[in-house]
């Protein structure tokens, strides 16, 4: 599959001293007017310069167009009803370029899904930042999510430039058995993850920061943000009226 671009050529971008980065599952929500009405209550609304969707529909080029942002949006997957879902990126600064990397793919006995990860650069005054955005498994084992994700976290300790890595990470601390019968509180898959990124130099602004989704009234931490080579000024989650998951945010300095 192609990558779809959009471009924003209304505005003309001016670099700010921070960059603040938000990451969403969309939960396949393409109402235009109902994520407007969402993100807009948002705090961070006024001062997001990078969304990073998961479960995004096609028309999250509308939300763009109405952002006045670039974007680029990949499919992952299509489901029976011939709809689809994808990954997403929006920026107010140019993509210098863009790359899907496919994920380990597991069985899940039922609802497999096509993991992916979409990376792309943009340019801020003289620097380029690297941004990564992927959605991970749900029904996985620890070591298989480390597997899922490890990939991505190795190419991107190579880099000396800025990078930021977040998304939906699916870290429910629960040991599944067959892909399929969930043993609550065995594994920490919430812990694994954050210190395979702290332990390749990455920063975890987003611990302590409460669940970001709950399961039968247990409260989940599973959408994170990683960055490195950038410092963090603030971070948080909030509360979206469309979405199933709270947004999470990060608002970063060079």
């Amino acid at each position: 599959m192609s990558l779809e671009h959009g471009k924003n050529t209304s505005t003309t971008v001016v670099a700010n001293e921070t960059l603040t980065v938000v990451s969403l599952n969309m939960a396949k929500e393409g109402r235009l007017n109902r994520i407007l009405s969402g993100i807009r209550r948002a705090a961070f609304f006024e001062t997001a310069d990078v969304w990073l969707l998961q479960e995004a529909r096609p028309s999250v080029s509308e939300m763009a167009d109405a952002l006045g942002m670039h974007y680029i949006y990949e499919v992952a997957d299509q489901f029976a009803d011939r709809s689809v879902s994808g990954l997403a990126i929006l920026s107010r600064y140019p993509f210098e370029r863009s790359d899907r990397t496919p994920l380990p793919r597991y069985n899940l006995r039922f609802n497999t899904r096509c993991r992916i990860a979409l990376t792309a650069a943009i340019r801020r005054a003289e620097d380029e930042i690297r941004l990564v955005n992927v959605h991970l498994d749900t029904r996985i084992t620890r070591p298989q999510r480390l597997l899922q994700i490890g990939h991505v976290v190795e190419k991107e300790t190579l880099s000396i430039q800025p990078v930021i890595v977040g998304g939906d990470f699916n870290t429910a601390n629960i040991h599944w058995v067959w892909n399929v019968l969930p043993v609550p509180h065995v594994r920490s898959h919430t812990r694994a993850v954050r210190d395979m990124f702290v332990g390749h130099g990455f920063e975890s602004p987003l611990d302590g920061a409460g669940s970001t989704f709950r399961l039968l009234g247990f409260p989940l931490h599973l959408d994170w943000i990683f960055p490195k080579h950038l410092k963090t000024v603030a971070a948080g989650t909030e509360r979206i009226a469309f979405s199933d998951h709270k947004a999470v945010w990060v608002t970063l300095k060079e």
